[in-house]
């Protein structure tokens, strides 16, 4: 059994890491300490707040111990390197926001605005704290919408569309929602085949910095020799003698 958090995605083997709020979601303690930073912190899931440092808890399991396989015979799951870039809480609630209201679009008698749904994307992908971990979890929403939503949501807005325009039709919404997946797609290699580019050219620069060092060391040295030279050459001419 493993424990995850759903700002960084870190898995843990237990429960140390994790601290329960007033609502009774968990998250890891490094998480919660971020949103306690926060000028309005709320739980990301429910939304319930203001978080307090004093209603956190720690979190606590009960397991039944039954007969099992000697623990080497168990592959441990390493945790995400700290370095792993993380689910910024500014941005996760839009993201909820996103994953509740293409579930409700569904409904039969669903209100929901498809423009709205694009304009918190839009918010997204636009904020600065929009990374890659951020695409992975926006094209798995939207891939499973597609794969099990979109007829429903077509057969519950057919009365609606039979009366407008042709570009409000089923086919138009898939349309515009492949198109945001291929973007996603394309921006996430972008930034790897930028984030490659940056890393060889750091790399360089690196390269140069420590040549030009050693340039300018050996011309350093080599005015510290002249000089002592002429002084020498002087003192020669003079007839001083050392």
């Amino acid at each position: 059994m493993f424990f995850s958090c759903i700002i960084c995605l870190n898995e843990w083997p237990d429960t140390d890491a994790l601290r329960s709020l007033a609502c009774g979601h968990t998250l890891c303690s490094s998480c919660i300490e971020e949103l306690l930073q926060l000028p309005s912190s709320l739980c990301p899931t429910c939304r319930l707040g203001p978080l307090r440092r004093d209603h956190i808890r720690p979190v606590f399991v009960l397991v039944e111990t039954r007969d099992t396989p000697p623990l080497e015979n168990y592959h441990a799951v390493p945790a995400r390197d700290a370095s792993t870039p993380r689910i910024s809480s500014k941005i996760l609630p839009k993201m909820h926001r996103i994953h509740r209201e293409l579930l409700l679009w569904s409904a039969p008698d669903s209100n929901i605005d498809p423009h709205a749904i694009a304009r918190t994307l839009r918010e997204i992908l636009t904020a600065k704290e929009c990374n890659e971990v951020v695409k992975d979890v926006l094209l798995e929403i939207f891939k499973t919408f597609l794969d099990n939503y979109a007829a429903s949501v077509f057969e519950a807005i057919r009365p609606q569309t039979a009366a407008m325009e042709p570009s409000y039709s089923h086919r138009n919404e898939v349309a515009a929602l492949e198109e945001i997946i291929r973007d996603l797609r394309t921006d996430k290699i972008s930034m790897a085949k930028h984030a490659n580019e940056l890393g060889a050219e750091l790399i360089a620069t690196q390269e140069r910095l420590a040549r030009s060092y050693e340039e300018l060391k050996f011309a350093r040295n080599e005015m510290r020799y002249q000089r002592v030279r002429s002084y020498l050459n002087a003192a020669s001419s003079s007839g001083f003698v050392l």
